[in-house]
């Protein structure tokens, strides 16, 4: 709908214009219509480009949180390697 709502709003603009306009009511009715026309369309390009951004957001977010998820598999090895280190230096002062 959000694809075919302002194609079906400027069709329908283009409908009204295309007849004369000979009362008020016809005037307001065709300026409201054009009115609504340009919003939809601007509204539509609006989400077009927030989706284009949050699916941009979404891969960066994707790439950072592998990066982040290697870094800790990293820390996780150099904690367990300290803490055996620890343990055999603590076995040492005991002797």
């Amino acid at each position: 709908m959000a694809k075919i709502g302002p194609l079906i709003a400027l069709v329908i603009v283009l409908l009204v214009v295309a007849f004369d306009f000979q009362t008020l009511l016809e005037y307001t009715l065709g300026l409201i219509c054009i009115l609504f026309a340009l919003i939809a369309g601007i509204w539509w390009w609006w989400v077009v480009g927030t989706v284009r951004n949050f699916v941009k957001l979404k891969k960066y977010a994707i790439v950072k949180f592998a990066e982040i998820t290697k870094e800790l598999k990293s820390i996780k090895v150099d904690l367990v390697r300290a803490k055996k280190e620890r343990r055999k230096e603590h076995k040492k002062l005991k002797k």
